[in-house]
């Protein structure tokens, strides 16, 4: 879906220079064969456990026009804030298949959730004590719970771990449910995510079953939702998930659990978001500066950190490549850095890439997920498009940003 054909860079069925002509630079595609793919590969997968709410978690990606796509292939959708809420309902999606789940929320913002009728995941008890003293109140919501068990490829992402702010302690869950019973209600769900980027399945199941303990002591328990994090490979070398793997350990866990309860059953809900779109996203960039340095080959392309800061705030990796590769270009080693006025600003380092000149159109890929949508404007440097490619179709779902976008908030000073 996103390949060389006769040395072009294709993304769905477009080359990537005539899309970069046609809407301009820098430029986010997505091509939404990718994310039909990845949802169809983890419904496949995650069949042999039965029924499971699959809810795409929209902060990796939150532009309305992909949120929208995914939603209607049946996946619900999970939420941080009320904004992205707001995002969600003004999509089309049904606020009773919107998700939320927060450390940190207003009074104000929770009563328009709930007003709206979409499900809870409570993180604190400082948050059920808000909710309790509502005027409308849920009549059934979910805990977040901190097990314990923390992963991911970065510590900035491990959530699970037991000194974050993210979710109830186990100490505290029996607590909490009395809260709740206390003024009139009920717990249906357990809440759980532990990080993002992970590549093992083992500490979801041992997270699963600290969860379906719990669950024991609790017969209003209905549902047990085990997060997101998913990890993909930006790099052939890096691990994955094995989402069949997950799947058959979730089954049998879940499936002892069962037994153990003499025939109680429980809804498994999952959360992906990278996994489901970061494969979809390609960011085209013209090269803007070449020079050689200390036996280097230093590229200087239209985008830096203002429109990925995965690179620098993670240290992740991202392919970067030609638009055109003729395979006859010398091989360089090679530096890319951003065009913003920070030493920082990169986007590749140390790569082996043909020799590149003032014009060039460059390719990183895998960035549909946590890349638009952590832009900034920082050096006053407005944001790039995004446009989306669906079979025969190219849709722009989010124009240009111009100068004067850079101002439409601010009063004109005097």
């Amino acid at each position: 879906m996103i390949r060389y054909v006769d040395g072009a860079l294709y993304i769905g069925s477009y080359r990537a220079r005539d899309l970069a002509e046609r809407y301009g630079t820098p430029l986010y595609v997505y091509d939404t064969d990718h994310i039909s793919e990845a949802v169809a590969r983890l419904r496949g997968s995650l069949s042999i456990v039965g029924d499971v709410d699959i809810y795409y978690s929209m902060k990796a990606n939150s532009n309305p026009h992909i949120v929208r796509f995914i939603y209607g292939l049946g996946v619900g959708i999970e939420t941080t804030s009320a904004g992205e809420v707001y995002i969600a309902i003004e999509s089309g999606v049904d606020p009773g298949r919107i998700m939320f789940t927060s450390p940190g929320v207003s009074l104000s913002e929770l009563r328009y959730i709930i007003e709206n009728g979409v499900r809870i995941n409570v993180n604190s008890i400082g948050q059920l004590k808000m909710i309790c003293g509502l005027d409308t109140k849920p009549e059934a919501i979910g805990l977040r719970i901190n097990t314990g068990v923390a992963s991911g490829h970065h510590r900035y992402v491990a959530t699970g771990d037991p000194h974050s702010k993210f979710g109830i302690s186990l100490e505290d869950a029996d607590r909490a449910f009395r809260i709740a019973e206390e003024c009139g209600i009920t717990i249906e769900r357990l809440h759980s995510h532990i990080g993002s980027g992970i590549a093992d399945a083992e500490p979801y199941i041992e997270n699963l079953s600290i969860l379906l303990n719990l669950a024991s002591k609790h017969r209003g328990v209905t549902e047990i939702d085990i997060g997101g994090g998913f990890g993909i490979k930006y790099r052939d070398e890096d691990p994955e998930l094995n989402i069949d793997d997950l799947a058959e350990a979730v089954s049998k866990t879940i499936e002892s659990w069962m037994k153990r309860s003499g025939g109680r059953s429980v809804r498994l809900a999952v959360e992906p978001g990278r996994f489901i779109v970061a494969r979809s996203g390609v960011l085209l960039a013209r090269v803007l500066d070449v020079f050689h340095r200390g036996g280097r080959q230093v590229v200087i392309v239209e985008s830096g950190f203002n429109h990925l800061i995965r690179p620098v705030l993670y240290g992740s990796y991202h392919r970067v490549v030609p638009a055109e590769n003729s395979g006859s270009r010398e091989i360089l080693d090679t530096d890319i850095y951003g065009p913003l006025c920070e030493s920082g600003d990169y986007l590749a380092l140390s790569r082996k890439l043909p020799k590149l000149s003032v014009g060039d159109l460059v390719a990183v890929l895998d960035v549909g997920a946590y890349g638009m949508v952590m832009a900034s404007t920082y050096n006053s440097k407005p944001l790039p498009a995004e446009i989306m490619v669906s079979g025969g179709e190219v849709r722009v779902i989010r124009y240009r940003q111009g100068f004067r976008d850079l101002l439409s908030l601010i009063p004109k000073p005097r």
